[in-house]
């Protein structure tokens, strides 16, 4: 059973390899508009947020949204227009733990499980984007998420949690692309 969906992922990203990816002119442009629509939905949910927040919150309520919500909700959307970019996120076991790490941050907006979805997604991604501008914009929302969540509210624990989590995923992570660098490798040289 392992032997057939090990092959089954193989078969997905060879066909995603060879359709999708790098290669062609087609794929770039593809790509890039992508990279245009994730920009543009992290300006345009950003403020439609932004309106919601000022048009019917209370002011506690929009002062801690707009400082500690409303720059996660433009990050993930910059996030996936640098993501679009790299090679590697076109393999299927890497979109899939990329995937969940977004899923189990948002299930915070449901008070499904007990970590903070800020400091996961914010871990994580600062751990494995490697675009200096995307890090950059991450550092000072780091720092933000931190005094909120330990000096503001007091809440250690989920940032504890959600840490653990972060390192938990980037390590299992680095892995597979370690594993995909291999194939790629192995792939290139047969050419």
């Amino acid at each position: 059973m392992k032997d057939r969906v090990q092959y089954g992922l193989t078969a997905i990203n060879h066909f995603i390899d060879k359709t999708i990816t790098f290669d062609s002119g087609y794929s770039i442009y593809i790509r890039r508009i992508l990279q245009l629509l994730s920009l543009l939905a992290a300006v345009g949910v950003t403020a439609l947020l932004l309106f919601k927040i000022l048009h019917f919150d209370g002011w506690q309520a929009k002062k801690e949204t707009i400082i500690y919500s409303l720059p996660l909700v433009f990050l993930l959307f910059v996030w996936i227009a640098v993501k679009i970019g790299e090679r590697a996120t076109f393999d299927s076991q890497i979109f899939l733990v990329d995937s969940l790490v977004v899923l189990l941050a948002a299930s915070r907006l449901f008070a499904l499980f007990f970590h903070s979805g800020h400091v996961l997604f914010l871990m994580y991604t600062y751990a494995t984007t490697r675009h200096k501008w995307y890090r950059l914009l991450c550092l000072p929302m780091i720092g933000v998420t931190a005094y909120f969540k330990i000096v503001y509210w007091g809440d250690w624990l989920t940032s504890l949690i959600g840490g653990i989590m972060a390192a938990a995923f980037i390590l299992w992570r680095n892995v597979l692309l370690e594993k995909f660098e291999q194939l790629n490798a192995a792939i290139l040289d047969a050419y």
